[in-house]
């Protein structure tokens, strides 16, 4: 071998030996229980995520192979009886399970089983749906009031629970009128309420009165620490209980992945991630109990975003900082790639955390033929309803629209009810989205 094809040999060899792996951190199927008839077939999927794992390879193995057999996820029902079907990487550190019955001609149909009656509410999905809620219209409208009683399981205060509407203009002072009639409300009914948001780049921003207290403070680090502790406890404590979770750190990512800087009047004083760190710590002393969400957008049309985000969470992790989930705001349109809004969701739950589609809203684009324009609506609902349904139970926090129901308009709106309270074909996506 001549010296410069062994130096090139060598420096290939480095190379390789350099590279990193990307290891599995899960694996799950797209079913968990099914039946089968003798002789017949079903395919099974393994998701192994992170989608750019290095080796995706699994072996599929039946725990009853008289009654069902299994090759590259192939299951055939062979008698009657049950198994277990089990899938493990490659290395064996990741497996995943689901039942398969299987009956013969005969017994099924001796024994006329009870059907599983199909979805027809959103109240009888796996996880809960909800809405982001104006508190002027659900004590003043009735037909608003009634929809939300009858339709959600869980409300989101849409602005009652955000600094400018709780302060009443001074460091310490509290106007607490209307998250507490959310919370009386929420508590009445058995509905869960989700508070949205406590620390948010956006408070720096304002102009009002109201807020010339806290953009005008002036402090070192601790100081700014200190106000921030102080309004997380009064605001988690007052609602500890009453509230099943928060979004703790809201928006704290540009598109870029990086962080906002002194545009962010929190990042400025405090730093970041610290102020974020901070910010979930406060929120955990304030009420242990409660579940604790960063929340952002753009997960579905940013793969930099999702990164960026889903590396935020490790290191907070890896810091000890409470944190139980991940909020993914989809303000998105009917253009957008359907295949995008489940690369999204896959991608959340990577962090091994809950998972929370938080506001999400489909905007029609360039309205044409009203009928394709709510088809293609009902498409992105259904999609982001399959793709909650299939993470692992523990990790299905719902599914939150950012409204109620659609503004008056000659055009349909983003929502699942329109401007009439009536159902849309959306809402039907996201009742065909759950699992039959």
């Amino acid at each position: 071998m001549k010296i410069s094809h062994l130096f090139l040999y060598v420096v290939l060899l480095i190379l390789s030996a350099c590279k990193s792996d990307v290891a599995v951190t899960r694996v799950y199927l797209n079913h968990s229980v099914f039946t089968l008839t003798v002789g017949a077939t079903l395919e099974l999927e393994a998701i192994i995520m992170p989608e750019d794992a290095t080796n995706k390879n699994v072996y599929w193995i039946s725990d009853n192979t008289s009654v069902a057999t299994v090759s590259n996820g192939m299951v055939t029902g062979v008698a009657s009886g049950k198994a277990v079907i089990t899938v493990t990487t490659q290395d064996g550190n990741k497996t995943a399970e689901c039942s398969v019955t299987v009956k013969t001609k005969e017994e099924e149909k001796e024994v006329e089983e009870e059907p599983k009656p199909k979805p027809e509410m959103l109240r009888d999905g796996p996880f809960p749906v909800g809405a982001a809620l104006n508190p002027t219209s659900l004590r003043t409208i009735v037909e608003y009031r009634e929809l939300v009683i009858k339709e959600l399981t869980s409300i989101t205060p849409e602005n009652a629970l955000k600094m400018p509407n709780l302060t009443s203009g001074t460091r310490g002072g509290y106007v607490w009128t209307d998250a507490d009639y959310f919370a009386d409300f929420a508590q009445s009914n058995g509905i869960r309420l989700y508070g949205h948001c406590l620390v948010w780049y956006k408070d720096g921003e304002r102009t009002d009165s109201k807020m010339r207290w806290f953009v005008d403070f002036q402090g070192n680090k601790e100081e700014w620490k200190q106000l921030m502790r102080e309004y997380i406890l009064a605001v988690v404590g007052r609602y500890k209980g009453k509230v099943a979770a928060w979004d703790v750190v809201n928006e704290a990512l540009k598109d870029d992945g990086s962080f906002r800087g002194d545009a962010d009047i929190w990042c400025k004083n405090i730093g970041a991630p610290e102020y974020i760190d901070w910010a979930f710590r406060c929120a955990h002393e304030a009420d242990p109990d409660v579940l604790l969400f960063y929340n952002d957008y753009g997960h579905e049309y940013s793969a930099t975003k999702r990164v960026a985000i889903n590396n935020l969470i490790k290191g907070m992790k890896e810091r000890g900082v409470p944190i139980h989930g991940i909020g993914l705001q989809f303000h998105t349109n009917t253009d957008n790639n359907l295949e995008n809004l489940k690369t999204a969701i896959r991608t959340a739950a990577q962090t091994g955390l809950k998972v929370h589609v938080s506001e999400l809203d489909v905007t029609i684009k360039n309205p044409s033929d009203v009928n394709k324009d709510l088809e293609a609506q009902y498409r992105s609902y259904k999609t982001v309803s399959e793709a909650m349904s299939l993470l692992p139970e523990e990790q299905q926090y719902g599914i939150t629209t950012w409204g109620l129901r659609d503004p008056v308009s000659t055009t349909p709106g983003p929502l699942m009810f329109d401007s009439n309270y009536q159902r849309k074909r959306a809402y039907q996506g996201v009742v065909d989205g759950f699992p039959q």
